[in-house]
């Protein structure tokens, strides 16, 4: 029914959609492995995400995670930071 939806609000064939989605699904899924993976074995995680408010705007993140570890070496929890990044085209930089 969402996709039903979606499909006709995107004035997308639903065929071409149903696609799109899948493909947007299997890289999010390869791209949280991945940061699991690294973070799993107790290397800090950097990069930038790409975001979506709940008004629907688009604005970028500069995101690290970093695994915290006891004094034996086992990861223990997670720090998130993430700093809003500027628009570059914005700001004329």
């Amino acid at each position: 029914m969402l996709t039903k939806n979606l499909s006709r609000k995107a004035n997308i064939p639903l065929g071409e959609l149903s696609g799109r989605i899948t493909s947007v699904l299997i890289q999010i899924c390869i791209l949280l492995l991945f940061i699991w993976k690294c973070i799993r074995q107790g290397n800090t995680w950097h990069g930038e995400i790409m975001n979506k408010s709940k008004d629907g705007i688009h604005y970028r993140v500069d995101a690290v995670i970093i695994p915290m570890k006891d004094e034996r070496g086992n990861i223990t929890s997670y720090i998130s930071l993430k700093t809003l990044i500027a628009d570059e085209r914005k700001t004329g930089r």
